[in-house]
C-alpha cells in the first residue's frame, strides 16, 4: 500500500498524474527522502515492476551497489550545488534480476521559500547505445591487432633488411673508405631507432595476458616506453601491482591497458607531469586501477567528459562493469581511477 503522506505529496507535486503516468518516457519524481512519488507507465514497463511496488520506496533500493555509491556522492553534491544533474550513468535493478543501464537527467522543484519540494528525473536507456559502443571498441581492437601484424610482418622486415645491408656496407667500407663507413653507421643507427620505435608501437597495439606476470610485463613495458619517449622531461613512471590479482580474461587486460595508456598520455601532454604512478590493488572486494601524476591537475572532470579519449575510457570502464573517476588531487596533479569487480580470490 502507498503511504498516505506519500500519496498526498504525490497529488500536490504531480498535478496531472494520469498525464504523467502515460508519458512515453522513463520519468519519475522523488521526495526529499529520495522516495518515489510517481513513475510513468513506461518506467514500470522497462523495469518490470507494478506501481505499488515502487511508490514510497527509496530509489537506492532499485540501484546497484556501485550506482548507489555514485548517487550518494555525485548526485547529492550536484543537486545541492546546481539543483540539477545531466546524463549521469546509473544501473537500475530490474524485477527479473537483470540490469538496465541508463543516463539520469534530473532537476529540483522548489516552493516559494526556496525549499526543495521534490526531484523530477528522466532515464534514458543505454542498452542499445552500449551494444554499439562495445562493437565499435571490438572493431577498433581488431583493427589495431591487424595493423600491428602488418607493421611487424611488412614494415618491420623491410627495416630489418635495410639495417642488415648497412651493416654489410660497414664491413666492406671499413678498410676502404672511412667516409662511407661513417655514413653507413649513421644510417644503421637511425634504422635501429626506427626498429625500436616500431617494436614499441606494435607492442602497444597488441595487448595479451591476464596472469599477474603477463599483465605486469605489459604495464612495465608501457611505462618504460613512456620514460624513453619523454626522457628529455625527466619522466619517471612507477608500477605497483598486486601480484596476487589475476584478471578474469584477456579482454579485461586490454581495456585496462588502454585506459592506462590514455591516462599516461594525458598526464604528459596536458598535465606536463614528470612523475606517474600506476597501481593495481584490491579495494573492498573489487579491484582498483589508478594512474596518479604530479602534473598541473584538471580543473574539473566535467569539462573533459566530451573529449574523445575520456569517452573511450568511460566506454572501456563500463564494458568491464567498472566505475571510472577522474579528479584533481589536493596536493596537485590528477588521479584516474577505475574500480571494477573481480571473481577470483587471492
Amino acid at each position: 500500500m502507498i503511504n498516505v503522506s506519500v500519496r498526498a505529496l504525490r497529488e500536490s507535486v504531480v498535478p496531472s498524474s494520469s498525464l504523467f503516468d502515460r508519458t512515453p518516457v522513463m520519468m519519475h519524481t522523488l521526495d526529499q527522502e529520495r522516495r518515489f512519488l510517481a513513475v510513468s507507465d513506461y518506467w514500470l514497463d522497462n523495469l518490470g515492476y507494478e506501481r505499488d511496488e515502487v511508490i514510497g520506496k527509496c530509489v537506492f533500493d532499485f540501484l546497484t551497489e556501485s550506482s548507489t555509491k555514485r548517487a550518494r556522492n555525485i548526485l547529492s553534491r550536484d543537486y545541492k550545488a546546481l539543483g540539477s544533474v545531466v546524463a549521469v550513468p546509473l544501473e537500475y535493478k530490474k524485477k527479473d534480476g537483470s540490469i538496465l543501464s541508463v543516463l539520469l537527467s534530473a532537476v529540483n522543484e522548489y516552493d516559494d521559500k526556496g525549499n526543495v519540494v521534490c526531484r523530477h528525473g528522466i532515464l534514458t536507456d543505454l542498452t542499445e547505445k552500449q551494444r554499439l559502443e562495445n562493437e565499435l571498441v571490438e572493431i577498433s581492437e581488431r583493427e589495431q591487432r591487424r595493423l600491428g601484424r602488418d607493421l611487424h610482418d611488412d614494415v618491420g622486415q623491410t627495416l630489418l633488411g635495410a639495417w642488415l645491408i648497412c651493416e654489410h656496407m660497414k664491413v666492406q667500407a671499413l678498410d676502404l673508405d672511412p667516409e662511407v663507413w661513417d655514413t653507413a653507421e649513421r644510417v644503421s643507427k637511425a634504422l635501429q631507432r626506427c626498429l625500436e620505435k616500431l617494436r614499441s608501437l606494435v607492442n602497444g597495439l597488441n595487448v595479451v595476458g591476464r596472469t599477474p606476470a603477463e599483465f605486469k610485463g605489459v604495464i612495465d613495458e608501457l611505462a618504460a616506453d613512456m620514460e624513453k619517449t619523454y626522457q628529455s622531461r625527466g619522466l619517471v613512471c612507477t608500477v605497483r601491482l598486486d601480484e596476487e590479482i589475476v584478471l578474469p580474461d584477456a579482454d579485461t587486460t586490454t581495456h585496462l591497458v588502454r585506459i592506462t595508456q590514455e591516462a599516461m598520455t594525458n598526464a604528459v601532454w596536458h598535465g606536463e607531469a614528470t612523475k606517474i604512478i600506476i597501481q593495481l590493488t584490491r579495494k573492498k572486494g573489487n579491484v582498483e586501477l589508478s594512474i596518479r601524476d604530479n602534473g598541473k591537475g584538471i580543473e574539473s572532470s566535467e569539462q573533459y567528459q566530451n573529449q574523445y579519449g575520456i569517452r573511450i575510457m568511460n566506454y572501456r570502464s563500463r564494458i568491464i562493469k567498472g566505475d571510472l573517476d577522474i579528479r584533481r588531487l589536493e596536493s596537485g596533479g590528477t588521479i584516474v581511477s577505475c574500480v571494477f569487480p573481480i571473481t577470483n580470490k587471492p
